[in-house]
């Protein structure tokens, strides 16, 4: 997959340096995923009678009671150094999730905080 978005990049007309970066924004190198690891999901509607957006506002304000958190938003980006993305959540214990949902952490702080 990332050798495919990187191509895609060249293909448009970036610098080899610029599509590599422009990729690993989109993809994480292989073996390091958290789709890999088992610690994340991707979450979508797949009902045509609610969109995607409905499913991922009511996820920002609810998963935290289940333990999950939005992994990659757009406010810490420059923390995570991943793009947005509103549809992958990461378990990580409901106490954990509370705390980084009332403190607004991302995981990268929460550790930080804790250790």
């Amino acid at each position: 997959m990332l050798e495919s978005k990187y191509e895609h990049y060249q293909k448009i007309g970036y610098s080899d340096k610029k599509a590599k970066a422009y990729a690993e924004e989109w993809v994480a190198m292989p073996g390091t995923s958290e789709h890999e690891l088992g610690l994340c999901v991707d979450i979508a509607s797949g009902d045509s009678r609610v969109t995607n957006q409905e499913v991922w506002d009511w996820l920002a304000k609810n998963s935290y009671k289940y333990g999950f958190i939005e992994r990659y938003t757009a406010e810490k980006q420059d923390i995570t150094g991943i793009i947005p993305e509103e549809w992958h959540y990461r378990y990580v214990g409901e106490k954990a999730a509370k705390e980084m949902y009332e403190n607004g952490l991302c995981l990268e702080e929460y550790l930080q905080k804790a250790s």
